[in-house]
């Protein structure tokens, strides 16, 4: 999981891209100004095949552990 600020076109981008290529299965970008997260999903050598963007008011779920999803708008973040 990365959280960003002024770094998030550098977390989408280049950091994605390694994540991706290291086979980092599922990455977590949030936009802490804009309150969304970029969940990056099904790592290649050539980055993640599937991107999926979500607002603070939707269930974020992660692969490995399903009962910890949690919204951000819940953690009262702004």
């Amino acid at each position: 999981m990365e959280i960003a600020d002024a770094s998030l076109g550098y977390d989408l981008g280049r950091n994605a891209a390694l994540y991706a290529f290291f086979g980092i299965a599922e990455l977590w970008v949030i936009d802490a100004v804009r309150l969304v997260t970029h969940i990056h999903r099904e790592a290649s050598a050539d980055g993640y095949r599937r991107v999926q963007i979500l607002s603070k008011d939707e269930r974020l779920v992660p692969q490995a552990v399903p009962t910890l999803a949690i919204t951000l708008g819940e953690l009262e973040l702004y």
